[in-house]
């Protein structure tokens, strides 16, 4: 029992248990089923309905509607006055006073506070990088497959409680409203599923395989990424007809020895082809399979012409490896290079 100061009646604010209201009423003369035990919020208003209703008659219920409200107000002021006393505590428990990025103190203007309760102190984050902290975990995938995570408190490793991500995002939109800019479309998408991660997998599902794609396919150095990425492009040369030159032209894809802009143009190709064939998913510049067909064998007859016109010292050694369906016929023509 807490005796809060001014309210003149002792709150019951550990016993109750969680999502139950106790009412605290010491008219005898109300029924004695109304305040013998505790009750959600809907069930006591249905209690003061049925109340209302009964024998009793319409006056017991406004005394015990008047006593619910009264004994409500007293129980969310002393929660107000606990949790001031609380904050008070934790101002003085400062973490993060300066960026972990920059390592220079926070303008008020940026700053991003959050109490927590169960270790008593204030963490504070430049707005700027506790987006980034937030995008990151909602954005880790697995070899181009997202796989979305809570968002932690990076000094504790702790995940964001429900409230704490409610405060963060509206600091967060506040902050860069006095800017005239929007939240990242992700960090919208996450306030929209309720801050549910199995909800934002659903509602933001398209927009994470993308994303996931980019990201696992931009990591040119890592060995798993060139792997698949040779496997793609494989996938790709695997239908009939092959255009003309297409065995040096994989072998100059997969080296990565083409001009960079040719390259550019490869690696936007394999990650839309990458995403049609496992998600059925179309992104920009490709809108139907037919587009990424033509433009491949038009970026294979670019990427052809390119290699014809460098210096034979560049010449790729050939693979075996890669053999050409038996079907498969090269066409050429008086417009066409033909390779020998």
């Amino acid at each position: 029992m807490i005796e809060c100061l001014r309210l003149g009646i002792p709150i019951d604010y550990g016993v109750t248990p969680p999502g139950r209201i106790r009412l605290f009423c010491f008219d005898d003369t109300l029924p004695f089923t109304a305040y013998s035990t505790d009750h959600t919020l809907t069930e006591w208003l249905k209690l003061i309905e049925t109340t209302r209703a009964s024998i009793f008659g319409p006056a017991n219920a406004l005394r015990l509607e008047a006593c619910f409200s009264t004994s409500q107000r007293r129980r969310w002021l002393a929660r107000k006055w606990i949790t001031h006393v609380r904050h008070r505590m934790m101002n003085k428990r400062v973490v993060g006073a300066e960026d972990l990025v920059t390592l220079l103190p926070i303008p008020a203007a940026s700053r991003v506070s959050v109490y927590d309760v169960k270790s008593l102190r204030r963490y504070d984050f430049h707005t700027t990088t506790i987006i980034r902290t937030i995008l990151h975990s909602l954005m880790i995938n697995s070899y181009g497959i997202p796989s979305p995570h809570e968002p932690k408190n990076p000094y504790t490793n702790v995940p964001w409680s429900y409230g704490q991500m409610i405060s963060i995002v509206g600091q967060i939109i506040s902050n860069l409203g006095q800017r005239h800019r929007f939240p990242h479309y992700l960090l919208r998408a996450y306030r929209n599923a309720n801050y549910n991660i199995k909800t934002f997998l659903k509602t933001a599902g398209q927009d994470l395989k993308i994303s996931a794609a980019r990201e696992f396919f931009g990591a040119e150095d890592d060995p798993v990424t060139k792997e698949i990425y040779g496997e793609v492009i494989d996938d790709i040369y695997s239908e009939e007809n092959p255009p003309v030159g297409w065995k040096v032209v994989v072998e100059l894809v997969k080296k990565r020895m083409l001009s960079a802009e040719l390259m550019k143009e490869w690696n936007n190709l394999v990650i839309a082809f990458w995403l049609y064939s496992n998600y059925k998913i179309f992104t920009n510049p490709f809108w139907s399979y037919k587009e990424i067909d033509d433009h491949y064998r038009l970026l294979n007859r670019r990427s052809y012409i390119w290699w014809r016109t460098q210096p034979r010292k560049i010449l790729p050694r050939v693979s075996t490896a890669f053999v050409m369906p038996a079907s498969a016929a090269v066409v050429t023509s008086a417009e066409t290079i033909q390779h020998v």
